[in-house]
């Protein structure tokens, strides 16, 4: 009996435990504004096929949100066991379109015969940064601030449906202290909408006055004790 509860507390408290690969998990988009010209970016996440980390892809939207470009293919690798501690990499996406202008189904004189698709390589994957996340506040907040070659990268999770990711870059100037440019990203989980905070209502007349309605009433009630 004693067992069993024990194995229970301990799958309830691994249940509760925060974990970067189910936050991230998922469709996410990201902003960002700089000089007034606002950046969207579109993050999709899955667990990799063995459960030890995710997979997705990354793009930027162009002129148009169907334009794509600056396209990656994303992985998160996990040292740890309660997988809050990882990897992070990108590699260049490989566009599997066909020139259509040179196809020979597309000539006239030639049958309609489609051409062969292009051989895919392996990705090779690039680390970006690695990612140690601490506990804040009690776990409302998680962060990680983790170098990226010369620059530092800082992720804040704000809930469980939206972050804040920024990217700090030293500058050296001759002769100055060098300077710190930050580029800040805000995300959200696609679909989910931000909660409408509550409307709060006007105090009744009692709620208003009651300190002073009970004070009167214990002075009535000692009045009338004392003199009956």
């Amino acid at each position: 009996m004693r067992l069993s509860l024990l194995l229970a507390v301990s799958a309830m408290a691994e249940a509760d435990q925060w974990s970067f690969k189910t936050f991230f998990a998922g469709d996410w988009v990201l902003e960002r504004t700089d000089t007034g010209v606002t950046t969207r970016a579109h993050y999709s996440m899955q667990p990799m096929a063995d459960g030890s980390g995710l997979e997705g892809t990354r793009y930027e939207e162009g002129l148009t949100p169907d334009e794509r470009r600056d396209e990656k293919a994303v992985r998160v690798r996990f040292v740890d066991g309660l997988e809050t501690r990882g990897i992070f990499e990108f590699a260049q996406a490989q566009s599997a379109a066909v020139d259509q202008e040179d196809a020979d189904w597309e000539k006239e004189d030639s049958d309609p015969v489609p051409a062969p698709a292009p051989e895919l390589k392996e990705l090779e994957f690039r680390v970006a940064f690695e990612f140690d996340f601490q506990e804040l506040v009690g776990g409302r907040f998680h962060i990680a601030l983790a170098p990226a070659g010369r620059a530092r990268v800082q992720i804040v999770t704000v809930d469980e449906n939206a972050f804040i990711i920024t990217q700090f870059n030293a500058q050296a100037t001759e002769g100055a202290v060098p300077t710190t440019t930050a580029t800040t990203w805000t995300a959200s989980r696609k679909g989910v909408t931000a909660a409408q905070p509550k409307k709060t209502r006007a105090p009744s007349l009692f709620e208003k006055w009651r300190r002073s309605i009970i004070t009167l009433i214990v002075l009535i009630g000692a009045w009338k004790y004392k003199f009956g």
